[in-house]
């Protein structure tokens, strides 16, 4: 048989190879390269199930844990977009919260529902999303299609709205409320949906991986212009490389 563990007494070089009970054999999960690969932390992911296809886009939705999360901003590259929908980011530790901040920091995308914990929810990060969620509003389903008949068939939906940063962009709205607001974090971008992406009955139409489709559209980092220069991108690229090694200094 075949293994790929081995278990030895002394070093693996000169040590005496011994038996031992438990798996023999790495069973790994690939992905394809050429699909979207979207990582969700949220607490209701059981209840995203209309998320995890979408009508145009080859993609492949992903839960993640806290066991599972890096400490490295590196270790959030395979995502091609990171859902963070009523989730306790609060709960985990600094090294992830930074590699996290970090990632969307280098060019990754964050996609952020709403909470009624907001900043509890958010933890470091709260201050990076576009909007504060300080006021609860009842917001009109028909923001997700023009169409009556492809809209949910309830008529409203909660959300929270607030002050928008400065350099934040309204991306749409639903009548004088926004819906989606969107910024560019150095070369990364945060896209905040004002309601949260998991509570029924909203969960359940079937529409919603249309919308969510249209969501990451509308975070193309395509469309924003970047003014960060070459010494500043440098000295981020370079950052992460340094901490590597205790003596060493590009």
């Amino acid at each position: 048989m075949n293994k790929s563990t081995y278990l030895y007494e002394g070093d693996w070089q000169n040590g005496k190879e011994v038996d031992y009970s438990g798996p023999q054999i790495f069973t790994p999960k690939y992905f394809d390269e050429s699909q979207d690969l979207i990582g969700v932390l949220s607490e209701k992911y059981d209840r995203l199930t209309e998320l995890r296809v979408l009508p145009s886009t080859e993609s492949t939705m992903i839960e993640l844990t806290k066991e599972e999360l890096p400490s490295r901003s590196m270790g959030f590259e395979m995502l091609s977009y990171l859902i963070i929908d009523e989730y306790g980011i609060a709960a985990l530790d600094a090294a992830q919260q930074e590699a996290l901040k970090g990632r969307i920091k280098s060019g990754g995308i964050l996609i952020a529902g709403a909470s009624t914990n907001r900043a509890q929810q958010y933890g470091s990060i709260y201050d990076l999303l576009p909007m504060k969620m300080d006021k609860e509003v009842k917001l009109e389903t028909a923001l997700f299609a023009k169409k009556e008949k492809d809209r949910p068939s309830f008529s409203y939906i909660p959300g929270f709205i607030g002050d928008v940063d400065k350099g934040a962009e309204i991306a749409t709205k639903s009548d004088e409320f926004p819906e989606v607001v969107k910024k560019q974090y150095d070369k990364g971008v945060i896209v905040q949906i004002v309601f949260s992406l998991g509570d029924q009955p909203l969960a359940s139409w079937k529409g919603y991986g249309t919308w969510l489709e249209k969501i990451l559209n509308l975070a193309d980092l395509n469309s924003f212009s970047s003014s960060e220069n070459f010494l500043e991108q440098a000295q981020w690229e370079l950052n992460e490389p340094n901490s590597y090694f205790d003596d060493f200094y590009i």
